[in-house]
């Protein structure tokens, strides 16, 4: 297949409804409704337009008649960051959006992008066969199984009892008797889409995004609609007896606490945002030392503050502490 016509084969679908709907992309709930429509089985190219839909991309390429390297290199960044995405797959989310609203590139970039369409279309699996879902009593969890567990591919949580914006949503620890140990890229787009700004993923995660690097990363907090993810360093029953870790629910705030204030006073949750990924087990940060989760039963201490709960359940049976330590 040639490869320009591959590309425009991707991108001819948006072009119409920009034809048909020009600025329904203003309003997300619209655009995420007719984008199925025109998209009904490219569920991978659906997600890239909806991610450049999310960081304002379209708002910026309305404003160009065309689009300069360094912009090209700047948008495509900021998918890569906010999503995980390998660099390829976020300058081929941008393309589909140059080409579907007519912005001139450079003739370099235009072999590009028909290059990039040709390999995502390659290795595209347009029917998503292989994707499994575990039915829960306010949602769904789609996901894929791997060798070593489970992937998730697609959230979907509705409750009209919580409010989205001060509930936190629960990913289980277990499908189908298999670890959860990754969430890709694309799989929180439904919950950023109604408002949910909180997450809680299980102890058994290890993978979010693509990117492994951007494991505490891929998800930060500094704009609106990002989610903020808590990494749960326990089953969630451990935390609290009526809560289940296999399965997919929703937690209101209590006492009027943001989800966050109300997560971070529980011993057993972590806000990613504010570490880097644990060496040798060790969740720290500055003078603290939160958390030990290592499997040695001597340790050093070198922070010069040591946090309650940080050696919860840990095999620590001396520690040595510096003479900064307090």
């Amino acid at each position: 297949m040639d490869s320009y016509n591959t590309l425009e084969r991707v991108y001819k679908p948006l072009m119409d409804l920009l034809h048909s709907y020009p600025l329904s992309w203003k309003n997300q709930r619209l655009f995420r409704s007719l984008i199925t429509d025109y998209y009904p089985i490219m569920k991978m190219e659906r997600n890239l337009i909806l991610a450049c839909v999310d960081e304002q991309v379209p708002h910026e390429l309305y404003e160009i008649s065309r689009l300069s390297r360094i912009d090209f290199n700047r948008l495509t960044k900021r998918v890569e960051d906010s999503y995980g995405y390998p660099h390829d797959k976020a300058f081929y989310a941008i393309a589909i959006w140059v080409k579907a609203i007519g912005v001139r590139t450079d003739a370099d970039y235009e072999t590009e992008m028909a290059r990039i369409a040709e390999k995502y279309s390659t290795n595209n699996d347009y029917d998503d066969v292989s994707a499994q879902r575990s039915v829960y009593k306010h949602g769904y969890v789609e996901y894929e199984t791997l060798n070593v567990g489970v992937a998730i591919t697609n959230i979907v949580y509705n409750n009209p009892e919580l409010i989205p914006s001060n509930t936190a949503i629960f990913v289980p620890e277990h499908i189908d008797n298999k670890s959860v140990i990754a969430i890709r890229p694309d799989a929180l787009n439904e919950l950023r889409g109604k408002g949910y700004s909180t997450l809680v993923v299980p102890r058994t995660i290890i993978s979010i995004g693509e990117k492994n690097v951007k494991l505490y990363m891929s998800y930060e907090s500094d704009k609106p609609k990002r989610l903020e993810i808590f990494f749960s360093l326990y089953s969630y029953n451990e935390l609290d007896e009526i809560l289940d870790s296999d399965v997919l629910f929703g937690r209101e705030c209590e006492n009027g606490l943001s989800p966050i204030n109300f997560l971070n006073i529980k011993p057993l949750m972590l806000h990613s945002n504010y570490f880097e990924v644990p060496e040798d087990g060790i969740w720290s940060k500055g003078d603290k030392f939160y958390r030990y989760l290592g499997d040695k039963k001597t340790i050093t201490v070198r922070n010069k503050e040591v946090c309650e709960y940080a050696f919860y359940k840990s095999k620590i049976n001396k520690i040595i502490f510096s003479n900064e330590c307090s």
